[in-house]
């Protein structure tokens, strides 16, 4: 859902939250190994199907190899992390932003946790 944030939102308005993996240890929580959306995704619970993912192809920078599309890489990099309900704000360690301007806007919503400014991280793939 990533793209579509970005379709209608300004870069300033996007921060992404940085979790403690202790979310890992929340009752009901599931990982998957691709975007969960996919017709052939696989569901673990996250005790032990944390070591069933893929982070060789997770932590790709971009899913293309020479100007080619690596086969499956694009939803392999959307695995997820699925918490039932609601994640506690005591598991977010902090928040990466675009730029000081986020920074500001985020800061402005009440968020007191650690921000900061990554803007490598704001490299999306369409």
């Amino acid at each position: 859902m990533l793209y579509k944030v970005l379709e209608y939102c300004f870069i300033e308005d996007i921060c992404i939250l940085v979790f403690d993996l202790k979310v890992l240890d929340i009752k009901g929580t599931y990982v998957s190994d691709r975007n969960a959306a996919k017709y052939n995704a696989n569901y673990f619970p996250a005790k032990n199907g944390y070591e069933k993912l893929d982070f060789r192809t997770i932590n790709f920078r971009t899913p293309y190899y020479y100007g080619r599309l690596i086969q499956n890489s694009k939803e392999v990099m959307m695995s997820e992390v699925l918490v039932p309900n609601v994640i506690p704000i005591r598991y977010i360690k902090c928040a990466y932003v675009f730029n000081e301007e986020a920074r500001r806007n985020l800061k402005k919503q009440g968020f007191n946790k650690k921000i900061e400014i990554k803007q490598n991280e704001f490299i999306f793939e369409r």
